[in-house]
């Protein structure tokens, strides 16, 4: 039987770069966003625990509704974009289990794939 083995460190993006996460990420010590952009590109991206945007953005383009298993926090002068998709997988949404607290100055949301409202 495969063992998974769990991280507890904490994920800090930070620079002028993007980096996007997929797969099923399983590190428990959350994610400090203190500069470029960081995208999700799967349920699980964002791992087992608090997300916090303290500088540069989050894009959330996964095929299904990306998770944050903890707290979501995302301060002034950042950026959230929601790359919706409506193929009925749920692609672009964010749901976050714990507090949601969004001071940002800005919400893109963005229709992909051809959709056109």
């Amino acid at each position: 039987m495969a063992q998974q083995h769990r991280r507890t460190g904490k994920l800090t993006p930070q620079g002028s770069g993007t980096l996007t996460l997929a797969g099923n990420n399983a590190y428990s010590g959350g994610v400090q966003v203190r500069g470029g952009v960081l995208g999700a590109a799967s349920a699980n991206a964002f791992g087992r625990a608090d997300v916090y945007v303290g500088g540069g953005g989050v894009t959330v383009g996964a095929s299904a509704p990306v998770t944050v298993a903890g707290k979501y926090t995302q301060l002034a002068s950042t950026t959230l974009e929601l790359d919706i998709d409506f193929d009925g997988c749920g692609g672009g949404r964010l749901r976050v289990r714990g507090q949601f607290t969004i001071a940002s100055d800005t919400l893109h949301v963005k229709f992909v794939n051809g959709y056109a409202p």
